[in-house]
């Protein structure tokens, strides 16, 4: 017993210990290879945001149209994406060092970015929560940083099959810009703080 018991063990800490790095060079780019459980794709490009997914492993593609538009599919899984604008333009414009994406079997999601705002499209999005990470927060992640930040999610309840995220303008009382959740016919469905 202790032994099957051992075996577990040690095949789940093989598993959430893979990981491999893709650089993007060129676009469009496309990746259908076996996924393994943590998988980073990393742009040449300065201004293309980077993305971490973890559960990767179910995924079934990834697809990379531009610096600024990508998708990616998943069979049947529980995967997290981690989009990490860093410093550059896109980011500095958004207000946003990082977005995350927690999809719970919604298949494929579909992302572009605009200086102005993020659309998201799946056909699934009841299975999909989002969190907007404040690029003030940049020091505390980068830094010293804590081995299971916080982050705050939210869902969309919404039988739409895209959405825009856009800053409003306005800021909450510590300084966090606000966010408009927008339908696919710019009905304001949502609004969100990205903390």
């Amino acid at each position: 017993m202790v032994l099957i018991i051992s075996a577990a063990i040690g095949a789940h800490i093989y598993k959430i210990n893979q990981y491999k790095g893709v650089d993007i060079t060129s676009y469009p780019f496309s990746y259908r290879e076996p996924f393994v459980y943590q998988m980073a794709f990393i742009p040449r490009s300065e201004e293309a945001p980077s993305y971490y997914f973890e559960k990767a492993n179910c995924l079934t593609k990834v697809k990379f149209e531009s610096p600024t538009q990508m998708s990616y599919q998943e069979n049947n899984g529980k995967s997290l994406l981690t989009v990490d604008f860093d410093y550059g333009t896109l980011g500095t414009m958004l207000e946003l060092f990082r977005m995350l994406i927690q999809n719970d079997q919604a298949g494929l999601v579909k992302i572009h970015y605009s200086k102005e705002q993020i659309d998201i499209e799946s056909s699934q999005m009841k299975n999909l929560k989002f969190s907007l990470v404040s690029s003030s927060r940049a020091n505390e992640l980068t830094v010293n940083p804590p081995a299971h930040p916080d982050y705050v999610f939210f869902n969309v309840k919404t039988n739409a099959k895209k959405l825009t995220m856009k800053l409003s303008g306005k800021r909450d009382e510590n300084n966090y810009a606000e966010w408009l959740i927008l339908d696919e016919n710019q009905k304001v469905i949502k609004k969100v703080t990205a903390y």
